[in-house]
């Protein structure tokens, strides 16, 4: 008898969506989202007074609306700067992604920088 190997897991590419049809990158021959709006974040007065200054990293979905939902911080500051920024980039606008002359859902990472004016 001749064993039988199990199915080959498919390894997700940029090429092939990984969850619902969402790309992890733009594949190859694509185009980027676009900025086209976007809602500064609000300074919170707790951050503002303790003098924490950085930067927040988000990521999250580019659809094909030009919206972006799921926004999640990967990189957090204290006293509220990482939800000021989570909120901020969920309101922005976007020329959506594209690939193959279609617009495409993707993820998006962006940094939102916040420094204090002396």
């Amino acid at each position: 008898m001749i064993p039988i190997a199990p199915p080959a897991e498919t390894v997700p590419t940029a090429t092939t969506p990984i969850e619902h049809g969402v790309y992890s990158a733009v594949p190859l021959g694509g185009t980027q989202p676009e900025e086209i709006d976007r809602v500064l974040p609000r300074y919170p007065l707790a951050a503002r007074r303790a003098g924490v200054q950085g930067a927040v990293v988000v990521r999250g979905i580019v659809r094909r609306d030009g919206t972006i939902d799921n926004v999640e911080v990967i990189k957090d500051l204290p006293n509220g700067l990482g939800e000021a920024a989570r909120e901020a980039v969920s309101e922005w606008r976007f020329r959506p992604a594209s690939f193959q002359g279609e617009p495409i859902d993707v993820y998006y990472t962006v940094t939102v920088n916040f420094r204090l004016t002396p």
